[in-house]
């Protein structure tokens, strides 16, 4: 064979590689080729491992389940609270005992019985008030539609001792308490009532001199300027007692609690599982792919994308 008819069969070896070469870049996918197309590095440089870095952001997700597990136990507690507050509510009324600080603030909402007469001249008001409707459903006192008055609270002179406690006789309209168009009853009462503490946030209760009205239940400030003992009853609507159609409403005492906490719980686990895939598709799903187009470098199997941003980063070259 003559060095015209070798350099024909090396041409035509030459095309036949040339082709077969073609039709192997044209099996590829071409998401990955245009993915390699955009980045003006090598498309192993495109991906890159997961940073320490990127850990700290695992933080807010590490948060919000901390909070999602802290409202579980909210709610437990919450629950407990609630039934406490049933159960003491449901007790049957004691007389009050002879030495009256022997009521401390963990026997809040038990029921007393206390006979004695009202002084109605140091009668003073607790408000505004909503009116507590004491039929309301599941145990609780809930209330009824927003009307807003306030609560008439009244000193009792205990019966066979000086000593006298204070006493919400229950809730009046505002019009009612202006015009002053309510009962004061005389002579020796037999009232039954539910034991109060402070009302939260009552410190800075403020009193309006002119309509002789308190913004907060504070035993301690009422007591001091009425000149009572410390002891602040709810009257109950008790069948015992003998009201008008002009006597406060009693039975005001709300033991009805908010618990949403289930609501809070299942925010802050949604938003825990939100973060994280936000965070897995972002950064593990990444190192997965760059980890998979090693392998397809290594075994030489990289397609047309491999090899075009090959080219690229050669071209200068």
């Amino acid at each position: 064979m003559n060095r015209l008819g070798m350099w024909r069969v090396a041409e035509q070896c030459c095309q036949k590689y040339s082709s077969s070469q073609a039709r192997t870049f044209t099996l590829k996918p071409k998401p990955v080729f245009i993915l390699a197309r955009r980045s003006n590095t090598s498309a192993i440089q495109r991906f890159k491992a997961v940073s320490p870095h990127h850990y700290v952001m695992l933080i807010f997700p590490c948060i919000t389940f901390y909070l999602g597990v802290w409202q579980i136990k909210r709610r437990k507690w919450k629950l407990g609270l609630i039934d406490e507050l049933k159960r003491k509510h449901k007790l049957a009324a004691v007389p009050l005992p002879a030495d009256l600080s022997a009521i401390t603030a963990d026997r809040e909402y038990e029921r007393f019985i206390a006979e004695g007469q009202f002084d109605h001249s140091r009668e003073t008001f607790i408000g505004p008030r909503v009116l507590l409707d004491p039929t309301g459903a599941g145990g609780g006192l809930i209330s009824s539609g927003g009307t807003t008055g306030v609560h008439v609270v009244t000193p009792l002179k205990l019966s066979g001792r000086d000593e006298e406690i204070l006493v919400n006789r229950g809730w009046i309209s505002r019009q009612a308490s202006r015009e002053d168009n309510f009962d004061r009853p005389t002579g020796t009462q037999r009232v039954e009532g539910v034991y109060r503490n402070p009302e939260v946030g009552s410190a800075g209760a403020a009193y309006d001199v002119r309509t002789k009205m308190w913004s907060k239940r504070n035993v301690s400030v009422l007591a001091e300027a009425l000149g009572t003992r410390r002891v602040f009853l709810d009257m109950c609507d008790s069948p015992n007692h003998k009201l008008t159609d002009h006597s406060p409403l009693p039975g005001q005492t709300n033991i009805y609690l908010r618990n949403e906490h289930l609501s809070y719980i299942f925010t802050w686990f949604s938003l825990t599982a939100l973060m994280l895939i936000i965070w897995s598709n972002r950064h593990l799903r990444t190192n997965h792919d760059s980890s998979k187009l090693l392998d397809l470098v290594r075994t030489g199997r990289g397609g047309q994308s491999v090899v075009l941003a090959t080219k690229k980063k050669a071209k200068p070259h």
